[in-house]
């Protein structure tokens, strides 16, 4: 694999994780606004919401740049 194609690769990577982690960011807001918190404990709930959604979106999104049909496609 050249410098070429890595560069190519990484550039997919990042821009995947960028919008995966914008989606959840999003999400987490509307989340705040939608849900003021009541007590301490409810205060937490977005934060460990956002934590596990960000983790399955990163996730989700080197699955995605990582996939045969994408990498292939990437890396003509």
């Amino acid at each position: 694999m050249t410098d070429e194609k890595i560069g190519k690769l990484e550039e997919e990577l990042m821009l995947q994780v960028g919008k995966a982690s914008k989606k959840v960011k999003v999400e987490l807001s509307d989340m705040i606004t939608e849900y003021p918190p009541m007590e301490i404990a409810m205060s937490c709930l977005p934060l460990l919401y956002y934590s596990m959604s960000h983790k399955e979106a990163i996730k989700e999104a080197v699955g995605k740049v990582f996939s045969e049909k994408s990498l292939e496609r990437i890396l003509k």
